[in-house]
């Protein structure tokens, strides 16, 4: 009987304790805003096909719904917080500005490396966004971080790529987890 009682007030406790835990900060991500994106060009030899590296509306939409999903999965996953669809349903909003990227080779496509070349670099390349994160409609933080996309050396092309581009997503991801947590305490 006394190790009965023992089990239930652990359970009670909990209980009690996951109750105080529930409350969650509802935020909502905003789409990222590709507006004063600039790209160096790869410094490279090679070939005399275009080094201006360029991104389709197709490719800066890619870019944004990998950034959306990565920052919502790493937010989301916290117990701390839940994402919500509707900045108006959010106590905390987040906006990100990818302001610049230089990628480590010229863009895998025919326009800019002909058949024969083969590119192996360390990563992706470097990008720089800027976050501002509203708490209550008001502006609380700005901040910008500078981060590597891939630090593994290997064929640069476009899957390599685009692996090393999310990793660098929900990196950045995990940095705004932080930096709610320091806001929310």
């Amino acid at each position: 009987m006394y190790k009965h009682s023992i089990i239930a007030t652990i359970l009670l406790a909990v209980a009690a304790g996951n109750a105080v835990a529930a409350e969650v900060t509802r935020v909502y991500v905003d789409d990222l805003d590709l507006a004063e994106l600039k790209i160096e060009s790869p410094r490279s030899g090679g070939s005399i096909r275009s080094r201006d590296f360029e991104l389709t509306a197709d490719e800066r939409a890619d870019i944004a719904t990998m950034y959306k999903d990565a920052v919502e999965d790493a937010i989301g996953g916290s117990k701390s917080y839940e994402i919500v669809e509707d900045a108006d349903g959010a106590e905390v909003v987040i906006q990100a500005d990818l302001l610049n990227i230089r990628p480590t080779a010229p863009k895998d496509d025919f326009r800019s490396r002909n058949a024969m070349e083969t590119y192996y670099t360390e990563g992706a390349g470097r990008a720089t966004i800027r976050f501002e994160i509203s708490d209550n409609d008001e502006l609380s933080k700005v901040f910008e971080s500078s981060r590597d996309a891939g630090s593994f050396w290997r064929e640069n092309d476009r899957f390599s790529n685009t692996q090393d581009v999310k990793r660098l997503f929900r990196s950045w991801g995990g940095y705004l987890v932080k930096k709610l947590d320091k806001i929310d305490s």
